[in-house]
Order: structure tokens, then C-alpha cells, then sequence
């Protein structure tokens, strides 16, 4: 390596360990109600927006001994305090994946509205508190980018960067609680996990948010505003959903004029949600389900082939959804009341993830196990989501025209 290069590296990593030295957390506040009782809050504002809660768990029941075993980890009941904190001269840093740490302007660390993900020794991951957050152990951080005005962040963990899923229940959801501190009319910019793909796009041209109010946080991991606007995660380790997500959701997306239609997809009462196109959970016998509901008046659909705003106009007007479990799914949040929805599983993999949507929508919820593929035993939700699935379509048959013979 020439001696040029080698400065340049030096130069480099000494930079950013003078960032890391510079911005790491000056103390800690493990409760973001014991910063704002103290001294050092200023004009600093929060509000407590929910108190703890106990998620309910009525899909036990719906499902019975089919729910896969390895989720009752995931599953807990219990739910966190719900904040939202508008803090002068704030600032935010993320590592683009499990960790979101926030500071005030002294360089506090802010507990309920950090996060981090914490891996369990049995495999999984907890909502870890904010003494546990990666900002403590990460060797680098890079320089604030300084933004004028008011930032509202929606970053969160997980899938928010690319999944579809993730970007509704755990990103978008969030708009719901800046509404609710009546704090929206004060916003300048959103700060997202990711601005790059094109449902993350048309979903806030849906909402009425344009492009350039909108910061990429894989472009700019740590911000820092004059005021910063940051909520608690929306949701728990649960993998529940709670209903005033789903509720803000649907009434954002489905309140569309018709003359904003895409009259060129049509009127499908009855779809199939295919996964041919996706790299997982395939249905092996697809195929053959495809052509017996194709007699039935169904049409299979592979969303990733169609808008947002097209996917969008499909499940508002569907009266039956047939489909594999997987985030096009994450559309329920479309549909009209009184819809019906019949998920598909891998015997390998049953969860009750859309299920909630449906409880809290009033659609008419269905599913139906696959046939065991092979003999493995699967031990974690991360084998289980993996497993592709076979259909017993006479089966199938039978439920939906079950439930074609009811809604007629």
C-alpha cells in the first residue's frame, strides 16, 4: 500500500473516530419521562400519547394448536408506553437497520423514543431498551447532516428500508401518532429508512407529501434539526398490530375519488394473490390452483406488476381474496368491510399477522394449512418463513365455494 493511500486511510478513520468521540451519548435518560420532568428540558415538548397495554390475543383462539409452536416468543402481550417528542436542536442517528438512537440538544441519549432490536439467545429479537442500543458499541459514526426547519422521523427497525409490510405498520404508522399530538402543520421534512422504491414513493404522493420534503436516511443516517419531531415505535414484540394503525391506514389509502381510477386494470370481484415472483413461500402447485379458481371467476394477480395505487383499487373493490401468507397481504388495509380473505400457509408456518387486520377491518377471515412438504422439524419464525407450501385444492375448493355461496 503507497504511503499516499495509507495517509488517506488514516486521515479517514481517524475523522470518523473524532465523530464517534464527538456525538456519542453525553449521558443516558433510560425514560423519556424523567428527561422531561428534569432541568435540562428547555422548550423541549412531549406527550404521552398511550399508556401501556395488554395486546389481545383472540387469534389463540381462531387458531388453535395450527398456530406454529416457535412464535409464542415472539408473541407477548405486553405493549409499551407510546410517546412523542418535539425536541429544539435535536438529533438522530441511525445504522440503516436495528437501531435508531435520539438526542436532545446536550447529547442525551432519550429512552421510548430510541430503539434498538436485541437478539434473544433462542434465536429472535426483543425491542431492547435504550441502554442496549448499538450507538454504545458501533466504532464509527458520521458526521450530522445540519437541516433547517422542523423533521419529522419516521425511521424505524427492520424491514421498514425495503418491505412493504414494514414500511405501512412500521413506518407510515407513524403519521398516525403526529396527528394525533396535532404537531403535523409544523413539519418541514420527513425523515425516512429508505426513499428509492416506487411504492415507498407513490405512497407519500398518495398522501399528499412531495418528494422534496422528504429525507433519505440511507443518504443521511444522522440529522440533526433545529427542531426534531420523533415518536415511540408504534408497535410491540408482538408482531401485533394495533388497531389504530390499521383504522389510520385504511382511512388514508382508501379515500380516493373513483376518477382517479386506472380504468384500464378493471373490476375483479374474486382475486388470487400469486407468489410466483417472489424468491420464498412459493405455492408449489400454484398452477393447478390458479386454473380450478380461474373456472370460479377468479384472476390471479402478481402485485409486484401493478402500482400502488393499482393494488389499491384491486382489494377496495374485491369481494374475496384468496392468497399465500407474504406482505401483499399488507392490502387488506385497502379493503371495503365485509370483505372475505382466505390466507394459505406452510404447514411449517402459521402466524396470526393478518389476521389482525382483518379482525380490525370487520373483513370475514379464512385460512387454510398446506400439506407437509417433508419431515423437518422447523425451531424459529426465520426457518418457518422460508418453507414453500401445497395446497389440498379440493379443499380450497370447497371453502371458497362455501363462501361464495354466502356472500351470494
Amino acid at each position: 500500500m503507497s504511503s499516499h493511500i495509507t495517509q488517506k486511510f488514516v486521515n479517514h478513520s481517524l475523522g470518523r473516530t473524532v465523530y464517534k468521540s464527538r456525538y456519542k451519548p453525553a449521558s443516558v435518560f433510560d425514560r423519556l419521562s424523567d428527561y422531561l420532568d428534569s432541568e435540562k428540558v428547555g422548550n423541549d415538548e412531549g406527550i404521552l400519547l398511550r399508556e401501556s397495554y395488554r395486546a389481545s390475543t383472540r387469534y389463540k383462539q381462531v387458531f388453535g394448536k395450527d398456530l406454529s409452536p416457535y412464535l409464542e416468543d415472539d408473541m407477548k402481550s405486553d405493549g409499551h408506553e407510546t410517546w412523542i417528542v418535539s425536541l429544539e436542536n435535536g438529533r438522530i442517528d441511525t445504522d440503516k437497520g436495528s437501531s435508531i438512537a435520539v438526542f436532545n440538544r446536550h447529547g442525551d441519549i432519550l429512552g421510548d423514543v430510541s430503539f434498538s432490536f436485541v437478539k434473544r439467545p433462542e434465536g429472535g429479537y426483543d425491542h431492547g431498551e435504550v441502554r442496549q442500543n448499538n450507538i454504545f458499541t458501533r466504532p464509527f459514526l458520521t458526521k450530522p447532516k445540519k437541516v433547517q426547519g422542523t423533521v419529522f422521523s419516521l425511521l424505524t427497525g427492520g424491514g421498514g428500508n425495503a418491505n412493504f409490510y414494514h414500511w405501512f405498520v412500521d413506518v407510515l404508522s407513524r403519521l398516525a401518532l403526529l396527528r394525533e399530538s396535532r404537531w403535523q402543520h409544523h413539519v418541514d421534512y420527513f425523515l425516512v429508512p429508505n426513499f428509492a422504491l416506487s411504492f415507498q414513493k407513490e405512497s407519500f404522493e398518495l398522501l399528499g407529501i412531495p418528494p422534496e420534503k422528504v429525507i433519505n436516511g440511507m443518504e443521511f443516517p444522522h440529522i440533526q434539526a433545529d427542531r426534531l419531531i420523533v415518536a415511540s415505535h408504534p408497535r410491540t414484540t408482538t408482531y401485533f398490530v394495533p388497531q389504530y394503525i390499521t383504522e389510520f391506514l385504511h382511512e388514508a389509502f382508501t379515500g380516493f375519488n373513483d376518477d382517479i381510477e386506472d380504468d384500464t386494470i378493471g373490476d375483479h370481484p374474486y382475486l388470487y394473490i400469486s407468489r410466483g415472483d417472489a424468491p420464498k413461500r412459493k405455492v408449489v402447485n400454484e398452477a393447478e390452483i390458479i386454473s380450478r379458481l380461474e373456472k370460479m371467476g377468479f384472476t390471479s394477480f402478481a402485485l409486484s406488476n401493478y402500482s400502488l395505487r393499482q393494488a389499491i383499487q384491486l382489494f377496495r373493490k374485491a369481494e374475496i381474496i384468496v392468497a399465500p401468507h407474504g406482505a401483499g397481504l399488507t392490502n387488506l388495509l385497502f379493503c371495503t368491510p365485509g370483505a372475505r380473505v382466505l390466507e394459505l400457509f406452510s404447514d411449517k408456518f402459521v402466524n396470526h399477522y393478518f389476521y389482525e387486520f382483518a379482525n380490525h377491518l370487520n373483513l370475514l377471515y379464512d385460512y387454510q394449512v398446506g400439506i407437509p412438504l417433508h419431515q423437518k422439524v422447523v425451531k424459529s419464525r426465520y426457518e418457518g418463513i422460508e418453507e414453500d407450501m401445497k395446497i389440498d385444492v379440493e379443499a380450497l375448493v370447497a371453502k371458497i365455494s362455501a363462501a361464495m355461496s354466502i356472500s351470494s
